[in-house]
């Protein structure tokens, strides 16, 4: 028996965005690390989103498969998240990508300078 999903129901996430303060490390690292591909070079935003968000910044998107990862730098002067953030940090943005060896793809993610948010393994 199959459950159909009620109306209105996530069934999958298929873009997820990010906020960099240097989007072409950034997209070297999810490259990288994770397998990411860009599609195309970054692109400033339109003026009407610019306006929205209160002020202008460049979206680049990459692609895992379907999956869509938008990555946003806000051109304005900002400062890198602190070195020492930790998961209940207010500015800690997170989402999960499902492996066949989460061992091995932790220890590539922090071999390429990511950070490890669990004591006691991924």
């Amino acid at each position: 028996m199959t459950h159909a999903p009620s109306p209105g129901a996530c069934t999958r996430i298929a873009r997820m965005a990010v906020n960099v303060h240097d989007i072409g490390r950034a997209a070297a690292f999810y490259g990288q690390a994770l397998g990411f591909k860009p599609l195309g070079a970054p692109r400033p935003a339109t003026p009407e989103h610019a306006a929205l968000l209160g002020g202008p910044y460049e979206t680049l998107m990459m692609a895992l498969g379907d999956t869509r990862l938008e990555l946003s730098r806000f051109l304005a002067p900002s400062t890198p998240y602190p070195a020492d953030s930790r998961a209940n940090d207010l500015w800690f943005q997170h989402f999960a990508i499902t492996c066949h060896d989460i061992e091995a793809l932790a220890r590539r993610v922090v071999s390429l300078g990511g950070q490890p948010i669990t004591r006691s393994g991924p």
